[in-house]
């Protein structure tokens, strides 16, 4: 025990110290509960724990699902036991959520919240100590709850799943790792040149953490077959059959038409509608500075360009660290709301012309589709991408976007929104046609859930 909890090392390492007796206490009770738990269940109805920090708790169905929640609930309706252990700290707005407000039981899923310190920026020793912190509070509610038959951890964070990973290694239970950023490749990378030999010294901790949990893990999936070779180069292995990927799918319910009629009358006040003029470029998400650096210069352009003030307004919702910057650039072409709900979101969507993806074509977004390229495809939106690899061979294959580098090649494509309105239409339908092909949630989780069950049969 340290500080009244188990350290994280301790169960990566498997070492033996003073907390030995209790956690051989625990696993006698657990293997107990655990022979009476397959006794009386059927061989399909399985104890499914899911761990995540990072992602909206559905809090209503104005929240938006994250991988992980949509995971957890297809697996209930599958019949099976699901508890989903999660952040009370919101990554995205940097504030601890009103535990009272939080869900225990949604829709047949279990709500267990993980606590930790609070923090302010991305790269800091605060959000470094609060995931030891969450990791740490994970630990000790596991070590007292009834045993699961298989765990899919997210990654990051790396303390996270270095802990199920361990405590799967621990009870004998197979664990996948559940890879969406190439983490600590990403911060490695942000070390300026001249110092970068620094690296393997400043986050050699964190590899070795990366390497506890692949090489403990049962398999491991990921929103990108880059990505799960990545996670494996740390395995000590080769790939094998529980290592697939599942891409990251998009989830829109379906608004009830109270909440459609908001949603619209809300932009619709806003002057961001049908009977608007212009016509709308559109980023929806979190304002980062390394991943959104670029929509500086775009609205830079909109202030700058006397064409697109003519004809274009850049609208722009979420919050973050860029938040300040584009709220000193807004402007009657240069709009910013801050955080709106996912209905709004979708009633903006539609109200557009395309979508913007801002980020850089840095390694770890090269190899994924964000999110929102799939909630753009989701609502016909065709795509204007700042960033090449897995999205930008997405627009050429299916030829439903454009990708720019320099403000000609943003300003050309705008112009061919405008020049044809046949191709445009016909952008929107292969958009639709590619978000069926391989973002649709419903067809993403279920596949997600039948490898889960696969893997709740091999026994480490």
């Amino acid at each position: 025990m340290t500080n009244g909890g188990v350290h994280i090392s301790d169960i990566a390492g498997m070492r033996t110290t003073g907390w030995a007796i209790r956690l051989l206490q625990v696993l006698f009770n657990e293997t107990c509960r655990g022979c009476l738990h397959r006794m009386l269940h059927k061989k399909n109805d399985l104890r499914v724990w899911v761990t995540t920090t990072g992602e909206m708790v559905p809090i209503d169905s104005s929240v938006k699902l994250g991988r992980s929640s949509s995971l957890a609930l297809m697996l209930a309706q599958r019949g099976h036991s699901v508890t989903c252990w999660t952040s009370s700290f919101s990554h995205a707005r940097k504030v601890h959520l009103d535990r009272t407000l939080l869900p225990d039981f949604v829709e047949g899923v279990s709500f267990r919240y993980l606590t930790g310190r609070p923090y302010r920026k991305n790269i800091s020793l605060d959000r470094v100590l609060n995931h030891r912190e969450e990791a740490r509070s994970f630990l000790n509610a596991a070590l007292n709850a009834p045993r699961p038959d298989v765990i899919v951890c997210c990654l990051p964070t790396l303390d996270l799943a270095e802990a199920a990973t361990g405590l799967g290694k621990l009870w004998g239970i197979p664990v996948l790792v559940d890879i969406r950023d190439m983490w600590p490749e990403i911060f490695a990378a942000s070390i300026p040149g001249p110092a970068r030999f620094l690296a393997p010294l400043v986050f050699g901790p964190f590899y070795q953490q990366l390497r506890h949990a692949a090489s403990n893990a049962t398999g491991i999936v990921g929103v990108s077959q880059g990505l799960v070779d990545y996670a494996l180069s740390f395995s000590g292995r080769q790939a094998g059959p529980l290592d697939a990927v599942f891409p990251l799918a998009f989830h829109a319910p379906e608004p009830t038409s109270d909440q459609t009629n908001m949603a619209a009358a809300f932009w619709e006040a806003k002057g961001v509608g049908l009977r608007d003029g212009r016509l709308v470029a559109c980023y929806a998400g979190a304002l980062t500075r390394r991943a959104c650096r670029d929509l500086l210069r775009i609205a830079k352009l909109f202030n700058e360009s006397a064409s697109l003030r003519e004809r274009w307004k850049l609208v722009i919702c979420g919050g973050g660290e860029l938040e300040p910057d584009l709220r000193a650039m807004s402007s009657d072409s240069v709009e910013l709301y801050g955080w709106v709900n996912q209905f709004e979101v979708g009633a903006l969507l539609e109200r557009a012309q395309v979508g913007i993806i801002p980020y850089p074509s840095a390694p770890d977004f090269l190899s994924v589709c964000p999110n929102k390229f799939g909630a753009y495809l989701n609502s016909g939106l065709p795509v204007v991408s700042h960033l090449d690899g897995e999205v930008g061979r997405h627009i050429r294959e299916a030829d439903c976007g454009w990708i720019y580098e320099t403000d000609e090649d943003f300003i050309n494509a705008l112009a061919d929104v405008e020049a044809d309105s046949k191709a445009q239409a016909m952008r929107r339908v292969r958009a639709r046609q590619l978000f069926q092909r391989e973002f649709q949630s419903e067809e993403v989780y279920r596949a997600f859930a039948a490898h889960v069950e696969i893997a709740a049969a091999h026994r480490p």
